[in-house]
């Protein structure tokens, strides 16, 4: 099943109208629409309602590893040499209320990835530390309902950028249009994640991650580090790559500084992509 979380009916109209999406007439808590492939609600902004209406879905349809989940709608942008309507993907979610950080494992190919810095209050661009940022509302909350119930290859944050953090109201006609630009970009997007999601079911990631952790120790890895190199791990079997032979040349690796860390880990990095 391809689950779809949209915010508003305004980012939700072009998805309804472009997969053919029907009403679920059963369902009164939110709005959601649906076919035999394909399940979308509609949340209401914010990160708790997002949260609180996938936990809903995924509860009432259930979910299994070769499902996928996105997360699709607009997002602000402080810097206004970003085009209006650019499609990215995030590979770093923060939330800017408690300081949690998510990390999609996006194998996705094709497209921008940026961070998305998740606010719970309208962020206008005079706001201090608001340069070179992308902001949004929902994907938190998206991320954290993730996090309870599907793997993290299984969740994608698909963004459009609509505004650049400005009093300027875009009227619906032209968000819309921002949109339906992007179907067969999204299109591609769900192709994609559902190829992955595939061939992930059933992966076996334990003596990695065991000797990820064992390097983790010696090397004395931070907890950044360990974020990024876990889906690189995942990523390199999936690639089909020997990911027991590349850990193991680095078992009996010891951190003497700083310095020595930051190369072994540049090292291995590099061996996994």
């Amino acid at each position: 099943m391809i689950y779809i979380h949209t915010a508003l009916s305004i980012e939700a109209s072009p998805l309804i109208d472009g997969f053919k999406l029907k009403k679920d007439m059963d369902v009164n808590e939110f709005q959601v629409f649906g076919n035999e492939d394909m399940m979308m609600i509609i949340s209401g902004v914010g990160k708790v309602k997002s949260a609180m209406a996938l936990s809903y879905l995924f509860g009432k349809y259930g979910v299994c590893e070769k499902d996928i989940l996105l997360n699709i709608g607009y997002c602000g942008s402080s810097s206004d040499e970003v085009p209006l309507g650019m499609l990215m993907l995030a590979n770093k979610v923060v939330d800017m209320d408690t300081g949690r950080e998510y990390f999609p494992d996006l194998f996705l190919t094709g497209y921008r990835q940026r961070c998305i810095s998740c606010f719970s209050n309208v962020v206008k661009r005079s706001t201090e530390n608001t340069e070179n940022i992308f902001v949004d509302m929902e994907s938190a909350g998206v991320m954290e309902a993730s996090y309870k119930f599907l793997y993290p290859h299984q969740t994608v944050i698909v963004k459009i950028v609509s505004d650049y953090l400005d009093d300027e109201r875009k009227d619906v006609s032209f968000l819309k249009s921002l949109m339906t630009e992007n179907l067969s970009n999204i299109e591609d997007i769900i192709k994609q994640a559902k190829e992955i999601a595939g061939m992930t079911k059933g992966l076996d990631m334990a003596e990695e991650y065991a000797m990820l952790e064992r390097i983790s120790e010696n090397m004395r890895f931070t907890k950044g580090m360990m974020n990024l190199l876990r889906p690189n791990v995942r990523k390199a079997k999936i690639k089909g790559y020997d990911t027991i032979g590349i850990l193991h040349g680095f078992l009996d690796r010891k951190s003497s500084s700083r310095i020595e860390r930051k190369r072994v880990f540049d090292e291995l990095l590099k061996k996994l992509k």
